[in-house]
């Protein structure tokens, strides 16, 4: 039991490792909370149950011996373009709300002023997409993910071990989202609509700058 304990303690530091990359689901999670005047520190715990379904599919995936697919240079390059194209669409969105000044902070008084530059407005379905779609958390699995589990001899022939590192790795991700969500809940009041929109422009960047690193990923991995 001892043994199971520190197993989790270990997967929760492990899982904090990719949990903690500023990458497009952290600029989504800022933004949607922004978005959200009422609950808003709720957000990061809504965002990371949808990415725990698509995380807890893929360790099932490794676990039956798929990992060979999933690194396979095809695999990333299919998966590359698609998260390049789907990161860029997402930037176009934000920065399209800012430029056409539709980009408003929304208040608990005012909720019709919300900006739609969360544009999947469920924090779930959003969770989910963003992970399935960003390649840099797919390096992360099939590199750091799979090696931890290795050696820590986490199979499925070792069930306990299996829920264990779940367990630990699903902690660090909503320990550290909640506590996102929960700042920048608690900050907002301080931001005005000037602010707001240099953060909306912060984001565009990044999960553009994403979509590039994304975009050449897929590409040296065809060439």
């Amino acid at each position: 039991m001892a043994a199971l304990f520190s197993l989790v303690g270990i997967s929760f530091i492990n899982g904090l490792t990719g949990a903690a990359l500023p990458g497009p689901l952290f600029s989504y999670t800022v933004v949607k909370t922004l978005d959200t005047p009422r609950r808003g520190w709720l957000t990061g715990p809504r965002v990371i149950i949808g990415h725990a379904v698509v995380e807890i599919t893929l360790i099932v995936l490794i676990l039956l011996g798929l990992s060979v697919i999933l690194s396979h240079p095809v695999a990333k390059a299919v998966g590359g373009f698609l998260g390049a194209f789907f990161l860029f669409f997402l930037a176009f969105l934000i920065m399209k709300d800012v430029v056409m000044k539709k980009a408003f902070l929304p208040t608990t008084n005012s909720p019709a002023e919300a900006t739609r530059t969360a544009r999947i407005k469920n924090p779930y379905l959003a969770g989910a997409l963003i992970s399935a779609l960003t390649p840099l958390w797919w390096l992360w699995w099939v590199s750091i993910g799979i090696m931890f589990m290795n050696g820590q001899f986490i199979s499925l022939t070792n069930l306990p071990s299996v829920g264990a590192f779940v367990i630990g790795h699903l902690l660090a991700d909503f320990a550290w989202y909640f506590l996102v969500s929960l700042v920048i809940h608690n900050i907002r009041r301080f931001i005005n609509h000037v602010v707001y929109r240099v953060i909306l422009i912060i984001a565009a960047g990044l999960m553009g700058g994403y979509g590039i690193f994304t975009l050449v990923t897929a590409i040296l991995a065809v060439v």
